[in-house]
C-alpha cells in the first residue's frame, strides 16, 4: 500500500519512503540522491552540487577530478597538499633529530 508522499514516475506512482531507499547516498553529504543529476566514479556517488574538490571546495568544471583514496581533488590541490604534508613530516624528523641531540648531549 502507497502511503505518505507520493511520486509520479513513468512507471506509476511511489511513495516517497520506498523511493530512497533504493537511492544512492552522496558521499559528501551523506543525504540520498533522490532527484537531480548523479555524478558516480567507481563506486560513490554526489549530487552534482557536493561534486567538488576537497580542499578548495569548487566544481571541477571542464577539468576531470583527481581522485585519491576515494576523494576528489583539482589535481593543483592534491599536489599543493602533498607538498604541504612532506614539508610538515620534514620538519617534525628535523625537530625529533634536534631533540635526540640534546638528550645525547653529557650534563654539565
Amino acid at each position: 500500500m502507497i502511503s505518505g508522499e507520493i511520486i509520479k514516475q513513468e512507471t506509476g506512482f511511489l511513495c516517497l519512503k520506498c523511493k530512497t531507499s533504493n537511492c544512492k547516498t552522496c558521499d559528501k553529504c551523506s543525504e540520498k540522491i533522490t532527484s537531480g543529476k548523479i555524478l558516480s566514479v567507481v563506486d560513490k556517488s554526489w549530487h552534482a552540487d557536493c561534486f567538488t574538490c576537497v580542499v578548495c571546495d569548487k566544481s571541477f568544471e571542464d577539468n576531470s577530478p583527481a581522485i585519491v583514496e576515494g576523494k576528489l581533488y583539482h589535481k593543483e590541490c592534491h599536489f599543493k597538499q602533498a607538498k604541504e604534508a612532506e614539508e610538515e613530516v620534514k620538519q617534525e624528523e628535523e625537530e625529533k633529530e634536534e631533540e635526540e641531540v640534546e638528550e645525547e648531549k653529557p650534563d654539565e
